[in-house]
């Protein structure tokens, strides 16, 4: 009787401890996946970091442009807005860890529970997972946002350096139009000379035109006592027809080219003057 209870203790013995290793066994590997749920949280939580650096130097950069390119900042305004709400998506998969966790601290309170609640456990565990892996993907869906913003910042910033570049060309465009105007005018002063020369010979020209008809004239009359002075001047006598009148006045003067250019040269001191010597300085002012 006694063997037969010992056996029975022994045996009961050995189912005891059966489950007790099959408990502990559980309970390693429950703690296993509350490691890695927290290996996973960290990572997400250095991710979500990141995340807003790489938020923070996009809104530095769209800063600096925004004189250039204004719709950046409300584009900037609306990722912080969905920053913020990663930030609290995080923060909701943080506290869902954390009842993950405690879930698991009840189930090592509770190693005499039926498999129902580990199973109840692992659901919990999955789900965890799940939304662990969920944000991930949505953290790195944000980051591409983030470097396309980047990059629309530089397009912008080259669309600025670009319409700089031309409101210059706009502004040096006057000025060289005022140079144009300027050596337009230079060259009218200098023609306006010139013609102011052509005019000062032209009234030379005529004043020795003048003195040389009142010296013939003169002459006439010294030659020719009671001569009509004023009858000569109203020029040729000349026949009516064209023909007639024309060989009249080549006829004239042809006879009067040698008497014209000896009386000319009594006259060429007092019309033409004598050119400069070589000593001569400037005229007077």
């Amino acid at each position: 009787m006694l063997t037969q209870e010992l056996e029975t203790w022994s045996l009961g013995k050995s189912v005891f401890l059966r489950r007790e290793r099959d408990i502990w066994d559980q309970l390693q590997r429950q703690k296993g996946l509350l490691a890695g749920a927290n290996e996973l949280l960290a990572a997400q939580s250095t991710e979500v970091e990141d995340l807003r650096l790489c938020c923070a130097d996009a809104k530095v950069e769209a800063a600096m442009a925004q004189d250039q390119v204004a719709p950046l900042a409300a584009r900037v305004k609306e990722l912080e807005k969905e920053l913020t709400r990663v930030a609290g998506e995080r923060d909701v998969f943080r506290s869902r860890a954390r009842e993950a966790m405690a879930s698991g601290k009840v189930l090592v309170g509770q190693l005499g529970a039926e498999q129902s609640a580990h199973q109840l456990m692992k659901g919990a565990l999955n789900e965890a997972l799940t939304v662990v892996e969920a944000s991930r993907t949505e953290a790195v869906v944000w980051r591409g946002k983030a470097e396309e913003l980047g990059r629309e910042a530089s397009r912008a910033s080259e669309a600025a350096r670009v319409e700089a570049q031309r409101l210059k060309e706009k502004v040096e465009a006057p000025r060289v139009e005022a140079q144009r105007w300027k050596e337009k005018a230079e060259a009218s002063q200098v023609e306006a000379q010139h013609w102011g020369q052509k005019a000062e010979v032209g009234e030379r020209l005529r004043g020795a035109l003048h003195t040389g008809v009142n010296r013939a004239l003169a002459v006439i009359a010294s030659h020719y006592i009671g001569v009509d002075l004023q009858a000569i001047s109203d020029g040729y006598v000349l026949p009516d027809d064209d023909e007639e009148a024309d060989e009249a006045v080549a006829k004239l003067m042809e006879a009067a080219v040698g008497p014209g250019s000896a009386l000319a040269k009594l006259f060429e001191e007092e019309v033409v003057p004598p050119p400069p010597s070589a000593n001569a300085g400037g005229p007077e002012p």
